[in-house]
């Protein structure tokens, strides 16, 4: 496989190549509510052929053997970042509308922290469906994406999906878990649900911790933990910014 360099002239792309150096600092309160994906990561990862679609800065390949997983992403700028930070794993500038792999190539697959939420909704499926076209039959594929059902991502609802971020305006378009699911056509869903409850303001959480002599990264993700098991009650299933999806391929074609 070799490098393919897209172009790209976007907002999101700009941001991603204004912070491709301090991704996990400008994300941070975020990618600190994460560890139920990493445990995640873990329970359905196992050996084989790894794909992760829209990489970034490849901060998930920590959790995985790099030698059997491939990086995809758009922004040549954040692979760079992604390259340096591991050299054994194999990259490739590309969309992942447009995935330069063969078919049934890969086990797993995952998308994560929200990638398809750059894509319009038809834009989407046919990322999802070309995720499912280099999966192996039985291979399994994990996706995030914003959740519109969210009271905490009420503001940007409300504001059509427009977010600014470091000067940069562009727009998400998140989705209701029944959109999720409706775009695993093929797809058995194992697990779907919310997480990430970054609303928690995190200066607030270093000054406490700070005045503990705590690590405020350790303590601000328990906190996040905390909330997490609110998601076991019926009531607050879906009080997460974020969804996540397991699916495993289990049929060919549309």
């Amino acid at each position: 496989m070799h490098d393919k360099l897209y172009v790209t002239d976007n907002p999101a792309q700009r941001l991603y190549s204004k912070i491709a150096s301090r991704y996990e600092g400008v994300f941070e309160p975020a990618l600190l509510a994460e560890n139920i994906l990493h445990t995640k990561i873990r329970n359905y990862i196992g050996n084989g052929r790894l794909l992760d679609a829209g990489c970034g800065s490849g901060r998930w390949l920590s959790f995985l053997p790099e030698n059997s997983c491939t990086g995809i992403d758009i922004n040549f700028a954040m692979l760079q970042a992604a390259k340096e930070q591991h050299p054994k794993a194999n990259f490739i500038c590309a969309d992942i509308r447009n995935i330069p792999c063969q078919d049934a190539y890969f086990d797993f697959i995952i998308s994560m922290f929200g990638v398809i939420s750059h894509l319009t909704l038809e834009e989407q499926l046919i990322a999802v469906q070309e995720m499912k076209r280099v999966l192996k039959l039985g291979g399994l594929a994990m996706i995030t994406t914003g959740n519109v059902l969210s009271l905490f991502s009420l503001p940007v609802t409300l504001r059509g999906g427009r977010i600014k971020i470091e000067g940069e305006r562009f727009r998400i378009h998140n989705l209701t878990p029944t959109q999720l699911k409706s775009l695993l056509s093929g797809f058995e869903i194992l697990e779907l649900g919310s997480y990430d409850f970054s609303f928690v303001p995190i200066q607030a959480v270093k000054l406490l911790a700070t005045a503990a002599n705590r690590d405020y990264r350790a303590c601000y993700s328990y906190l996040m933990d905390v909330y997490q098991e609110t998601t076991d009650l019926p009531i607050a299933q879906w009080f997460g910014k974020q969804l996540y999806v397991i699916a495993k391929k289990n049929r060919e074609g549309p």
